[in-house]
């Protein structure tokens, strides 16, 4: 809705009324936000997760823990920043944010790291840990769609089939995971790991980092 815009109306609760001047109406714009300020707050919120990752890795303990507020700082400004482009209002950014508010899919995959099982975070963190770089998953595995988890079935599509994982790692991270793909659960070995990170704006994903445990990361608004 809001790549398409919004009418004043719809922001304000007020309908057209009359004009002064010669009984005319008052305007009632469409609004289509601009989100500069956000995408540069979650790339930046984005680099401070990888390089904070480096820094553990590194054992560079001080660095890593400002990274870590570096990125928390940008998970604050980013709630403002997309209330203030959207017009939608901080505590409603907060609620999807914190699943306080509304529902759906990703809402309730914060709670369970998507529907990720038990046995496949583990798994995923044991090649995180050996790779010593982040990792994500998003797709239908963040917002707790999969078809078939734990069914055994072959990957693909359609009946008798299940989902495939989406697997994310940055381009330069990639060399350190080759010989590891292996043993992440349901990567389509067709597409192996993709390279890059998840954009916020498709949906939401779980962030797995070497040494610390894995946590959702909702999707903007």
């Amino acid at each position: 809705m809001l790549e398409h815009g919004l009418r004043l109306s719809d922001l304000t609760g007020e309908k057209p009324m009359p004009g002064i001047v010669s009984g005319a109406m008052m305007d009632d714009p469409v609004i289509v936000p601009k989100f500069t300020w956000s995408i540069e707050l979650a790339k930046d919120f984005y680099d401070a997760l990888e390089l904070r990752s480096l820094a553990w890795h590194a054992g560079n303990m001080g660095e890593s823990f400002a990274l870590e507020m570096r990125a928390a700082m940008d998970v604050l400004a980013l709630t403002g920043a997309v209330a203030l482009e959207s017009g939608i209002g901080v505590w409603m950014v907060f609620g999807a944010v914190l699943g306080g508010r509304g529902g759906g899919a990703a809402a309730r995959a914060e709670g369970a790291l998507g529907d990720l099982t038990a046995a496949e975070i583990r798994q995923i963190q044991g090649v995180v840990d050996k790779a010593g770089r982040p990792l994500e998953v998003a797709g239908s595995a963040a917002t707790g769609t999969r078809r078939g988890v734990d069914s055994g079935l072959p990957i693909g599509k359609g009946p008798g089939t299940r989902s495939d994982t989406d697997f994310l790692a940055p381009p330069s991270s990639h060399p350190y995971y080759k010989g590891l793909e292996g043993g992440v659960p349901s990567l389509d070995p067709g597409t192996g790991l993709i390279p890059g990170v998840h954009n916020p704006y498709i949906g939401p994903a779980i962030r797995f980092e070497p040494g610390a445990a894995p946590y959702f990361v909702p999707g903007a608004p």
